[in-house]
């Protein structure tokens, strides 16, 4: 099994996947992903059908939350043994910022505050990637309780930056897990690492953290270049 502790080697050593390896992704997909989200459909359809702010109606939304935060770990540790391929293609930073919304899902998204006057800019860059690794580092932040989550994008010819800042609030709390906010930290450095972006993570105390990543020759295009 291999180290968390190295993204360069787990770049290096994803080329030779360890059949044990494959044979637990197998079994984390086939055991726990797609019975949990079964059980996370009939329990949506369940919360429907609950008399609105009723007592059963808040104990099955906690237990759909606790449902929601053991798949998205199960995903992490999925996706641990897999690596993505690297696929630059156009898009703008609005539809990466929309997407990245999109994904924190209704709870969250209202609290996530973007400071950007580039979002018709369009990259060339690995879209799909790049909002995976994004949805982590504001995931992560909302995961924390932070009241409002700071989105800031910033291009120039040379390179894009996003930063994401949360600061402690009156929801804030303990991650949900420490190994597992570790584990979505290491998965962002590593797919980082993959776009050949820099990627740094500074943490304070009660929550508070300023995430830097930086891509660099990704071929910025304004609108005002375009035209």
């Amino acid at each position: 099994m291999r180290s968390v502790s190295d993204p360069q080697n787990q770049e290096r050593g994803l080329s030779r996947r360890d059949p044990d390896e494959i044979l637990l992704e197998q079994a984390l997909t086939d055991g726990i992903r797609v019975p949990l989200a079964a059980l996370r459909v009939s329990m949506e359809g369940l919360v429907e059908r609950l008399e609105a702010g009723s007592e059963e109606e808040r104990l099955t939304r906690s237990v759909l939350g606790a449902m929601e935060r053991m798949a998205s770990s199960v995903d992490e540790l999925i996706h641990f043994f897999s690596l993505p391929a690297h696929r630059p293609l156009r898009c703008t930073l609005g539809e990466i910022v929309s997407t990245v919304r999109a994904r924190l899902g209704d709870a969250h998204a209202e609290r996530l505050v973007v400071a950007s006057d580039c979002t018709a800019d369009t990259l060339l860059v690995d879209g799909p990637l790049l909002i995976q690794i994004l949805s982590r580092l504001v995931g992560a932040a909302a995961g924390t309780g932070t009241d409002t989550i700071l989105l800031t994008v910033r291009t120039s010819p040379e390179d894009v930056r996003f930063g994401v800042v949360s600061r402690p609030g009156r929801r804030s709390r303990r991650p949900y897990s420490e190994s597992v906010r570790e584990l979505s930290d290491y998965l962002a450095a590593r797919d980082a690492l993959l776009m050949r972006a820099a990627l740094q993570i500074k943490k304070g105390h009660a929550g508070h953290s300023v995430t830097t990543l930086s891509l660099a020759g990704c071929c910025v295009c304004s609108v005002e270049a375009a035209a």
